[in-house]
């Protein structure tokens, strides 16, 4: 609001240190339908990971071919690192019990059927983000009570208001 500012930092105090865990995994999704039955879906995955632990499939060739995710279905049902606070609550509570490598049994999830594969976990230096995160939300903030003020101010400059009077009797 009082224009352009340029500011030197000489010092920082007590900064918070924000880490979190992040995870790669990748799944193959499978969602029921009128066509498949909750069972077969299950079954299927089932059948996915014995043929991945018998080493006659590839967890990815599998992905890419019946995976109902499109989005991760051409990586190879691969998702990236992300915080797993950001998947369905089933799904992240399944990738929380495994180990790297290891596969999940059938998880249900509001999407569907997964079978998940744990790639790594990490710790992420996120407190970049958490400032950066923290700045647009100020501006937001003060830019959205700019905003509404103007709003404001426009309605009642635009408010027409006529008194009639009542005759009494």
């Amino acid at each position: 609001g009082a224009g352009f500012h340029i500011l030197k930092v000489l010092d920082t105090r007590g900064i918070e240190v924000v880490e979190v865990e992040e995870v790669n995994a990748r799944h193959i999704l499978i969602e029921p339908s009128i066509i498949l039955s909750e069972e077969k879906a299950q079954q299927m995955l089932r059948d996915f990971k014995q043929q991945v632990i018998d080493g006659e499939a590839e967890f990815a060739d599998l992905a890419k071919e019946y995976s109902s995710d499109p989005g991760s279905a051409l990586r190879g049902g691969e998702l990236g690192f992300t915080d797993p606070s950001a998947y369905d609550p089933a799904f992240r509570d399944a990738l929380a019990k495994l180990q790297p490598d290891e596969l999940s049994e059938p998880v249900r999830s509001v999407y569907g059927w997964h079978l998940i594969q744990l790639i790594d976990r990490r710790i992420d230096d996120a407190t970049e983000r958490r400032k950066e995160d923290r700045a647009s939300q100020l501006i937001y903030n003060r830019k959205f009570a700019e905003e509404t003020d103007s709003w404001l101010r426009e309605m009642r400059d635009a408010a027409y208001i006529e008194v009639l009077n009542k005759s009494h009797e």
